[in-house]
């Protein structure tokens, strides 16, 4: 076992990470080809959070936290499953214990899917339009929500 090592300001509350790992309670705790995880998975949340926070390259973590390939490696995985934006609102969010819908999750994941024809926009002035190629409104630049 390793050292304690110094907190970083980004670092997540217990509170939180109690949360997190909730979310993260079907990760493998083993390879598939049998070797147990020798990574501490808040760790890995705190390197992530540590580079959102101060916009640092992957190359650039600290090593404090574990390898920056590990980091990239399981930050890859949790966004490609959709897990990475519920961990990101459990660590935006104001209270560490109101609990997550995860059904508007799912939602707005589907709203901004590049396999859906119609997807919910907004114009530059914010108002809702029905697709990007909307008649009604030539001209105007449309983004996913």
């Amino acid at each position: 076992m390793m050292a304690k090592r110094r907190s970083y300001p980004s670092d997540i509350s217990t509170a939180r990470w109690h949360t997190i790992s909730a979310l993260l309670k079907n990760e493998p705790r083993q390879s598939p080809a049998g070797r147990k995880r020798s990574t501490d998975l808040r760790e890995v949340i705190n390197a992530i959070n540590y580079r959102w926070t101060t916009g640092c390259t992957w190359r650039m973590l600290p090593h404090d936290y574990p390898p920056w390939r590990t980091v990239y490696h399981y930050f890859h995985h949790w966004r490609s499953s959709g897990e990475l934006m519920q961990i990101r609102e459990v660590i935006l969010r104001t209270s560490p214990y109101v609990p997550l819908d995860n059904d508007r999750y799912v939602r707005e994941l589907q709203k901004c899917s590049p396999h859906r024809k119609q997807e919910r926009v907004r114009n530059e002035v914010g108002q809702m339009a029905q697709d990007r190629t909307d008649p009604a409104s030539p001209g105007t630049e449309l983004t996913c929500l």
